[in-house]
């Protein structure tokens, strides 16, 4: 006969287990905190180190400006420091490039998959003008839409969208959702909007990047750095919490008894 002197009551072992996950739950986001404090606090040393440099004359500010000059350089595009609109105007003309970019690149390559799907003939053709057009420079590419599409935000627009194309067929061939590699997909499509700018816009974060460097300003440049650095950062979040709805939504828990 069993010995239940010292067997455990129902549900205790659950608990146990379900503390410990908290334990590991809130340690986890202890480390996230305080990484994230040591983050802001090495940013703000090098943001101060970066100021006294520049103002003790120890670096040449014409070329690596200074925090100072690039915190007035943004205040004076949110006011309306350039000729075609707040700085608001070309962050929304970007992200309005990279969302064009992203549907009609995941359109067209989901088509391309489905089309010239892997194990057929037509499917090895495909893949094999995919191979010797890839690594195509970007710069090139760019510059070929440009004269196809025009100056202005179709041909960033279509940038984008090529660039997103390669990872969605190879998605659409491989049979894998388009909201598992959303974050990919995003960061491609505003990096092809901002890049194709830089050739074709007449606005947009691009075309700030490329009139600060034809007026050497310095600040222009890390200004515009920073605004497509917390644009990105944005981007990026959503497209992770996309991600892991698509997951939680999805992936289905191992069935045990």
């Amino acid at each position: 006969m069993p010995d239940s002197t010292h067997a455990s009551p129902p549900g205790a072992a659950a608990s146990a287990g379900g503390a410990e996950l908290g334990r590991n739950s809130r340690a986890g986001v202890t480390q996230q905190v305080l990484a994230g404090a040591i983050a802001c606090a090495f940013i703000m040393l090098f943001t101060l180190g970066w100021e006294l440099a520049a103002r003790r004359g120890w670096v040449d500010p014409f070329f690596v400006s200074r925090p100072s000059a690039i915190a007035y350089q943004l205040f004076d595009w949110w006011h309306g420091g350039t000729s075609r609109g707040p700085l608001a105007v070309h962050v929304g003309v970007t992200l309005t490039e990279a969302a064009l970019g992203l549907m009609a690149g995941s359109l067209a390559g989901a088509l391309g998959g489905v089309a010239f799907r892997a194990g057929t003939l037509r499917g090895e053709v495909f893949q094999l003008f995919v191979w010797i057009f890839r690594p195509a420079p970007l710069v090139a590419l760019a510059a070929a839409l440009a004269l196809g599409a025009g100056f202005g935000m179709a041909a960033s627009a279509a940038f984008a969208a090529v660039l997103v194309f390669f990872v969605a067929v190879a998605d659409a061939r491989t049979h894998r959702p388009a909201l598992a590699t959303l974050r990919r997909r995003c960061g491609l499509a505003l990096a092809g909007a901002v890049l194709g700018e830089c050739f074709v816009a007449r606005s947009g974060v691009g075309w700030l990047i490329v009139r600060a460097v034809h007026q050497f300003n310095a600040g222009g440049v890390y200004a515009a750095f920073v605004v497509l650095t917390v644009v990105a950062l944005c981007v990026d979040m959503l497209a992770r919490g996309g991600e892991r709805w698509w997951l939680r939504a999805h992936v289905k828990a191992p069935v045990g008894r």
